[in-house]
């Protein structure tokens, strides 16, 4: 189960802004509200409340690209 900021990352799997380091990004501290006005339903409901989704039902459950990916809620 994986969620990608579509932001950071193509279809590819590979990071667009290509300067940006796993270990340059920071950890964002936003309120559940902002949160929840960011995030899609399923989004909120997996990243910020331990939810999980369908299994075998998501973009990324065969996917065999190698790349970063990076967690939608770090």
């Amino acid at each position: 189960m994986l969620l990608i900021l579509s932001t950071l990352i193509e279809s590819t799997g590979q990071i667009k802004n290509k300067s940006i380091k796993p270990c340059d990004l920071q950890v964002i501290t936003k309120t559940e509200k902002e949160w929840k006005s960011q995030l899609t339903a399923m989004q909120f409901y997996v990243t910020r409340k331990a939810g999980t989704e369908r299994p075998f039902d998501n973009l990324y459950h065969n996917n065999h690209k190698k790349g970063i990916y990076y967690c939608i809620s770090k």
